[in-house]
């Protein structure tokens, strides 16, 4: 047992310092959060070095400002972007409505909004090729870089896009 005891000592110290590296790895990541803004000129999310890329998922923060620009919302069910606790008797699917979000840049690979409805929203470069959508109504405005859904019905006029399905 003896002889073990400087070893453990050892483990225990490197372990104490590995965890102190993550915790400060932590605090700097927190402190330099890359904020991705969509730029209206090249069509892409950049961060101020110009680096293309998209912000993390912050549900909170999204219920609170309707600010979902450059984001991956990809799988999302998006009548969850609502904050449902406020919605007295709330169900998915029960024509909800989505009011006023930014989406600029963001992409909705297999995003979900069924029976729901996505009003005065701005899709401005936003991916919205693979959206799943029926019975629901996707409306806002739209600009030269917004890939525009493959599925349902969808019409476009100047900067609007109208889409049901």
């Amino acid at each position: 047992m003896r002889t073990l005891e400087p070893m453990l000592q050892g483990i225990r110290f490197f372990s104490m310092m590995l965890f102190a590296t993550s915790l400060q790895s932590c605090e700097r990541d927190f402190e330099n959060k890359t904020v991705f803004v969509y730029n209206e000129t090249t069509g892409e999310c950049e961060d101020s070095q110009k680096k293309a890329g998209f912000n993390v998922f912050n549900i909170d923060e999204i219920r609170r400002t309707k600010n979902a620009e450059c984001l991956d919302l990809s799988g999302q069910r998006l009548v969850y972007l609502l904050d449902t606790s406020k919605i007295e008797n709330f169900q998915e699917g029960d024509y909800n409505i989505l009011e006023g979000y930014n989406f600029k840049g963001s992409k909705f690979d297999s995003a979900l909004i069924f029976f729901d409805y996505i009003f005065r929203a701005d899709f401005s470069g936003a991916d919205l090729r693979n959206i799943q959508y029926g019975y629901a109504f996707v409306r806002g405005k739209i600009d030269q870089y917004t890939l525009l859904p493959v599925t349902g019905q969808c019409e476009t006029e100047n900067d609007s896009l109208y889409c049901s399905r």
